[in-house]
């Protein structure tokens, strides 16, 4: 195909990336109104136990703070 594409050429693969376009939008409509209604359902989530504060004792047993043990950037060593 010589480069830059013809005036006719370049009209007619416009109307047909338009159609595809279209066509594509409502072949996934099904889906992006699913996932929208996953959304709006989805529930809160609750923690079973009580949160442990950053000066709080570490919940691993080390005897250290939450923040300097396990509540650090990466899992410290016990």
């Amino acid at each position: 195909m010589p480069w830059p594409l013809p005036a006719e050429q370049t009209e007619r693969l416009e109307s047909l990336m338009g159609a595809g376009a279209g066509r594509a939008y409502w072949h996934f409509a099904e889906q992006r109104r699913a996932g929208a209604r996953a959304t709006r359902e989805a529930k809160t989530v609750r923690r079973e136990v009580p949160k442990v504060g950053r000066n709080e004792p570490c919940p691993c047993g080390s005897g250290r703070k939450f923040k300097q043990c396990c509540g650090g950037t990466g899992q410290a060593e016990h």
